[in-house]
């Protein structure tokens, strides 16, 4: 439990989490927020803010991709791989 409040090893699995994301070519199906290391510190983690819709409104989904299904297996499966999820990192 520490460990989640320990926002420098956070920093570390988000910018790990990205680095896959880049290696696995998938940046354009699924994301994660920078972190402004110069802001941030064991007790702050200050982060880029991101936007995105619930993954359970499909009508806010089917606005902004052409298939919505498509877009909810990929972010349940890059989901399912990520070694510290949390329900805010999963974003369309």
């Amino acid at each position: 439990m520490l460990e989640e409040v320990d926002f420098y090893k956070e920093a570390a699995n988000i910018e790990a989490f990205r680095s896959y994301l880049e290696a696995m070519g998938l940046t354009r199906q699924a994301t994660a927020p920078k972190v402004y290391q110069h802001c941030s510190t064991q007790r702050i983690l200050t982060m880029e803010r991101l936007y995105g819709v619930p993954l359970t409104d499909l009508d806010s989904i089917s606005s902004l991709v052409s298939s919505p299904e498509t877009s909810l297996i990929t972010a349940l499966n890059v989901w399912y791989d990520i070694r510290d999820p949390h329900a805010c990192e999963i974003s369309c």
